[in-house]
């Protein structure tokens, strides 16, 4: 079994949260649970080769203390089990970058595949597998060259 006693404060509610939106799944390995995760990450470009990365997170209070955290990371939502990897491509771009899902094209031929086992960052003592699609999405422009 997981001892989750060992997560954070809360943690458990995030499992579980996770698990009946279908976000992630525990499965049975040899008598040790594994939770396996389907990730899509969005590579957002621009003509001009430029990628968009998310590179730094901002959390608390505007009028209080704020904690800057480093992230260089490419967007990326948890992959649910109503989506293909293109509707959840639109939805990290639409709600995780606050473009319109229209203002962008995915390149279907260069979908690249990854797979990663370790151990949870956030539920410590759980393995995770983490299938990771990785999709490139063009941002369209108008006539005039302005990104729409």
């Amino acid at each position: 079994g997981v001892d989750y006693k060992r997560w954070a404060s809360g943690k458990f509610k995030v499992m579980t949260d996770e698990l009946s939106k279908g976000e992630a799944a525990l499965v049975d390995v040899d008598g040790k649970l594994l939770r396996v995760v389907d990730i899509v990450v969005v590579k957002v470009t621009k003509e001009t080769k430029e990628v968009l990365a998310e590179v730094e997170e901002e959390v608390g209070d505007p009028g209080g203390e704020v904690v800057r955290t480093t992230l260089n990371w490419l967007p990326a939502v948890k992959r649910r089990p109503d989506e293909n990897m293109y509707v959840a491509g639109k939805r990290c771009v639409n709600k995780s970058l606050g473009i319109d899902e229209n203002a962008v094209t995915f390149d279907t031929g260069s979908v690249l595949i990854a797979e990663e086992e370790k151990e949870s960052q956030t539920f410590p003592g759980l393995n995770s597998l983490y299938r990771k699609r990785i999709i490139t999405a063009n941002v369209v422009t108008d006539e005039s060259n302005v990104v729409i």
